[in-house]
């Protein structure tokens, strides 16, 4: 997938974007496009800061960091301003087109596209299908203390039951060390992690049709097309891109808590070997 990305980059003309600025309507129905991984765009990073717009012809776009220029950048800063620490990129998703973008015509692009923006603070709470199921997001997140894997999304009926819950992971390249918070109590040094996950935010597409919908994390490298049921048709739990049913990160959090050593990195532990053994098929 990453080298196909690449190839994208270097073929696909900077106009596509505005050749497709028209009120003609394309979508949907939608084609069979169901998710991307971005390319990380540092090291130990995943952040590349993507920003969905939807335009008339009813194609998802993103905008986001292909790279951060090391040596230039302050690691530490992660504004979204336009600026010449990075390499800034667009995904059409639909359309299957991925290209450049200088920091003019970045600015050019969001000034124009402004109000297609679609925010993470506006994004859907829910998404209601027509049998009455709906789809919602959860976390078991504590504010600045450590808390491993928290985000999940959640199908429930029409009377509110929970029918099932997925949890979305990225396998690292490599390992990470992420230092704990000494305020919070528990625990305090440094965890090692293989896995990470990100806060994501969902994104109606109105598709009466098949019933399907995005998936994107604000601050990683995910997009995901899911149906009603939770299910993807992108190849995931085989490389970098898990979804795991969430039940079962609770029940490798339950364990650990018996656990004589650091909780925090059994866990880790515990969940990098999970997702191993889904990635061979057993």
């Amino acid at each position: 997938m990453k080298k196909i990305l690449y190839i994208l980059l270097c073929v696909i003309p900077l106009s596509v974007l505005a050749a497709d600025d028209t009120s003609k309507k394309k979508y949907p129905p939608y084609p069979e496009v169901w998710g991307y991984e971005l390319p990380e765009p540092e090291k130990e990073s995943r952040n590349g800061q993507p920003r969905p717009y939807r335009l008339k012809s009813g194609d998802i776009v993103f905008t986001y960091v292909h790279k951060w220029l090391v040596g230039v950048v302050d690691l530490k800063d992660r504004s979204i301003s336009c600026d010449s620490k990075k390499q800034l990129a667009v995904l059409e998703f639909f359309s299957n087109k991925i290209y450049r973008q200088n920091c003019k015509e970045r600015s050019k692009f969001t000034a124009k596209y402004r109000k297609y923006y679609l925010s993470a603070l506006k994004a859907p709470k829910k998404i209601i299908f027509s049998d009455g199921t709906r789809v919602t997001l959860g976390s078991d997140g504590f504010g600045r203390c450590y808390s491993p894997y928290p985000y999940y999304i959640r199908l429930e009926n029409a009377d509110g039951e929970v029918i099932k819950k997925k949890t979305l992971l990225y396998r690292l390249g490599s390992p990470r060390t992420t230092e704990l918070n000494p305020e919070c109590g528990e625990e305090s040094g440094t965890v090692i992690e293989y896995v990470d996950s990100s806060i994501f935010y969902l994104i109606d597409l109105f598709d009466k049709e098949r019933e399907t919908f995005l998936l994107y994390e604000s601050k990683g490298n995910i997009i995901l097309r899911l149906d009603k049921n939770l299910d993807t048709n992108y190849p995931v739990n085989k490389d970098r891109v898990f979804l795991v049913d969430t039940e079962i990160i609770d029940d490798i959090k339950a364990k650990a808590d018996g656990f004589s050593g650091s909780k925090y990195q059994a866990i880790n532990n515990s969940v990098f070997e999970y997702i191993k053994t889904m990635s061979r098929g057993k």
